[in-house]
């Protein structure tokens, strides 16, 4: 398949303050891809995107995010991946040089051009140590867990990162 392709994305979109604890952003828009090779369909759909942050003291931060997305695939007779992703994060600073995080994440897969529907569950922390203001070390443990209408496809997985940051 020759899978180069044209595409063009159209949003609009704002960011809001509901009080002072609760902020966010929200945008809509739709995008369409055509691709060179005649037998992938054209993907094309309605984009949304949007997250609401609340900061109910000045160690925690809550965050929940929506985003839709027109992805790429490299499985024969799929032109793309319409994608929907949801996730809740929960951030608290113990210290001002340790803050952990809780993630959870939801994700759907509808791959254009085929049967195939995937459901994509994820959760996860994070730990960052601050050593100084220019150097951090994080640690990332996650699990996910895909659910598929292709048989077979369906997995489980657990990430752990090690990484040591560096900014100046």
């Amino acid at each position: 398949y020759a899978r180069n392709s044209n595409g063009y994305t159209v949003r609009a979109g704002s960011t809001f303050e509901l009080s002072r604890l609760i902020t966010g952003e929200a945008s809509i828009g739709y995008g369409s891809r055509s691709y060179e090779d005649q037998r992938l369909r054209n993907v094309s759909g309605l984009l949304v995107a949007g997250s609401l942050i609340w900061k109910p003291t000045g160690l925690t931060t809550v965050s929940f995010s929506a985003l839709t997305s027109i992805d790429e695939s490299t499985l024969p007779g799929v032109s793309g991946v319409l994608s929907r992703s949801y996730s809740a994060q929960v951030e608290h600073a113990f210290r001002r040089y340790l803050i952990g995080t809780l993630k959870f994440g939801y994700t759907t897969a509808d791959y254009d051009g085929s049967d195939r529907f995937d459901k994509i569950y994820s959760v996860g922390g994070d730990v960052i140590y601050k050593f100084t203001r220019d150097v951090h070390a994080k640690a990332q443990l996650r699990h996910d867990w895909l659910k598929s209408t292709v048989t077979g496809a369906d997995y489980q997985a657990t990430l752990f990162m090690l990484g040591l940051r560096l900014q100046r």
